[in-house]
Parts: C-alpha cells; sequence; structure tokens
C-alpha cells in the first residue's frame, strides 16, 4: 500500500506572502496526498492571531495533518508566557501535542520539539533536543515492526546547510551521536525545517544511509535566496520516490524527482532527475 507524505515546513503565518499561500491551498485541493507533515514554525511571533490564521488553514486542509513547533512558535513578546508556558497557544489553538507519534499500518512518525524557551547564548533560536526525547524516540521505534517505515520530524537541522546563513548553522548539539542511535533503531527518514532551503537526498550516517528531507518555506516571504518550497514522498514498500515542490509562479509544481530504493546498508539513489 502506497502512502503519500507531504512535508511542509515554516510557514511564518504573520509573514505570509498571500498569492503563495493561495496556491499552496489549491495545490491541496488538488493532489493525492495522504498525509501532511508540518515541521515548525508555523507563526512569526507566537501571536495568538497568527496561530488563528495557521488553525484555519489546517482546517481547509483534506489531509490528515501532524504538527510540531519550532522557535518562532514560543511567544516573541509575552516573556513571561514565553518561559512559564511556552507552548500552550500552540496547544490551545490547534488543538494538538508539540511531540505528537502516530503509529499507523505501513509507518511510524515521532516528532520531537526541538525548540527551547531560552538558550545560554544571545541566540535563542537555536534548538537542542534532551536525553528523555531521545530515548522516547529509539523506544518507539526499536518497537517498530518489521517493514513499516520509521520517520522522525525535528525543527532544527542535523546538518549544516552553507547557503542558509545563521540559521544553517543552526545544527542540533551533539548531533552525530544522536543520528548513530536513531540509526540503529531503525530510522529510515528524517524531516527538518528551519534553514528556508528544500533539499532530499540520502545522506551517510555510519556506514548506513538515510534519507533527509529538508522542507523550505512554504509561505513566507522569508525565503533566504531559494523561493517557496515542500516535499512530497510516495512511500511503497522499499522503494520511496521524492519530489521537490516550488512555487513557480501563481502555483506549485514539481522540480526534482528522485527515487530510492531500501537495501541492507539503507536507502540508496536508483533514479534522479530534473522535471
Amino acid at each position: 500500500m502506497a502512502t503519500t507524505f507531504a512535508h511542509l515546513s515554516d510557514l511564518h503565518f504573520g509573514r505570509i506572502d498571500a498569492p503563495v499561500l493561495e496556491a499552496l491551498k489549491d495545490y491541496f485541493n488538488r493532489a493525492h496526498v495522504d498525509e501532511v507533515i508540518v515541521t515548525g514554525d508555523l507563526t512569526q511571533s507566537g501571536r495568538r492571531r497568527e496561530f488563528a490564521e495557521a488553525a484555519l488553514f489546517f482546517d481547509l486542509l483534506k489531509q490528515r495533518t501532524t504538527i510540531i513547533p519550532g522557535n518562532h512558535d514560543a511567544p516573541v513578546y509575552n516573556l513571561w508566557q514565553r518561559f512559564v508556558t511556552p507552548w500552550k497557544r500552540f496547544r490551545d489553538s490547534l488543538n494538538r501535542d508539540p511531540e505528537p507519534v502516530t503509529l499507523a499500518k505501513n509507518f511510524v512518525f515521532v516528532g520531537l520539539n526541538s525548540a527551547t524557551r531560552i538558550r545560554l547564548s544571545l541566540d535563542w533560536s537555536t534548538g537542542r533536543l534532551s536525553s528523555s526525547q531521545i530515548s522516547r524516540a529509539l523506544t518507539t521505534f526499536q518497537d517498530s515492526r518489521a517493514g513499516r517505515l520509521n520517520i522522525l520530524g525535528i525543527h532544527h537541522p542535523f546538518f549544516p546547510e552553507p547557503e542558509a546563513g545563521s540559521a544553517g548553522r543552526a545544527v542540533i548539539p551533539r548531533a552525530p551521536h544522536i543520528l548513530e542511535r536513531l540509526v540503529e533503531a531503525g530510522v529510515d527518514i528524517l524531516m527538518t525545517g528551519h534553514v528556508h532551503h528544500g533539499r532530499v537526498r540520502a545522506v551517510d550516517v555510519g556506514e548506513r544511509k538515510i534519507i533527509l528531507s529538508q522542507a523550505g518555506t512554504a509561505s513566507s516571504t522569508r525565503t533566504r535566496g531559494d523561493v517557496p518550497s515542500f516535499n512530497v514522498i510516495e512511500a511503497e514498500g522499499d522503494i520511496l520516490h521524492t519530489r521537490i515542490i516550488r512555487y513557480a509562479g501563481e502555483h506549485f509544481e514539481p522540480e526534482k524527482t528522485r527515487s530510492f530504493a531500501r537495501t541492507d546498508r539503507g536507502w540508496q539513489l536508483t533514479e534522479a532527475h530534473d522535471l
């Protein structure tokens, strides 16, 4: 049974490009997509009205949506709430857990909240994962039965993105060690955001390859030199077909297609072409 995932990130309600958002709505009205996964930064400043706009958008989608927060989703201007209840607006507006787990017949998704209320630095936009978060994810993936596709979603990157400036350097602390443990537990796909540059590729973790789906900004004006985009992954058994969907003026269209096959050494590229 095939399942098609759309991986979105960094919509940034409060800094929306209105024509792009309309094109995004139109795409999901027409496209065959089963699951929409959003890896954070729904809002620009964590304001209630921004969350209300985001909630309205997701209510319009016919697909099941799974959402985790990003660093912009903690209140920026209400510091008391940021420090005491940073994810209350996320929970209340969307009626969702910031660390969702989906156990489906053919896939497992674990979402971890890598955003923090405060960091011991001047840059609070960076992220981290705690030992308890990692342990929960590892247990879920280790308990997953053979043949399921194991997907981890977080907001911050595990790999640097040189073209994205400081955001591209905001790599999760201890990323190599965490990745090794995740791969040992059976992770197949890593979904991230934050950098606003769309990429899908196989990455080496030790002696195995996993799929990195790095989503661009889906609908904001904060493109950092790229164009709005998101990723689509069609999974059927041991084959993945991936596409980057980019805004092309009035509509979204696929730009690159890559296919990967599951092997004893992880996911190997079998075909790639530009459309």
